[in-house]
């Protein structure tokens, strides 16, 4: 588990204190498994590489991290992230691109996450992986995929 930094810095708004007031005491409730104190990592990679899922919003650098690292992840989509990617992209994108390809899963709502945890935790990720494997791959041709595609267009 780690938390946004905004959520502990300082000088958190008031609506976000009591956000992580409400449910810091969570995790600790689990029936199995171990709440292990992320802050104590140096960076999101070690986190993220040690992970079961990633669990993210889409402009978060985590969720590629975790397609790359062939992880389970789950983007967590609101109208107004909607919106703002599709204005950050002048419409051509109202979805995040990893969730298209299917290489993430995602949910909007307590149901559609519910989902997705479910999805998760019954172990029905195989296409999911597979997607990631083929299309996030670390093997030091990156720029050059990046090439050929926009040679092609």
């Amino acid at each position: 588990l780690r938390d946004h930094p905004r959520v502990l810095t300082p000088n958190a708004s008031s609506e976000i204190s009591k956000i992580y007031q409400s449910y810091k005491n969570i995790p600790f409730e689990l029936k199995r498994g171990q709440v292990v104190d992320s802050l104590l990592s140096s960076t999101t990679e070690e986190v993220c590489s040690g992970a079961d899922v990633v669990i993210g919003t889409p402009d978060s650098v985590s969720l590629i991290e975790a397609c790359y690292f062939n992880i389970p992840c789950i983007a967590i989509q609101s109208e107004a992230r909607k919106k703002s990617l599709l204005n950050g992209t002048d419409g051509l994108l109202d979805r995040f691109p990893p969730c298209v390809m299917g290489a993430c899963l995602e949910g909007s709502n307590s149901v559609e996450l519910a989902e997705c945890f479910s999805k998760v935790f019954q172990g029905d990720i195989e296409e999911m992986l597979v997607t990631q494997r083929v299309n996030f791959k670390s093997d030091g041709q990156s720029a050059n995929r990046v090439y050929n595609v926009l040679k092609e267009h």
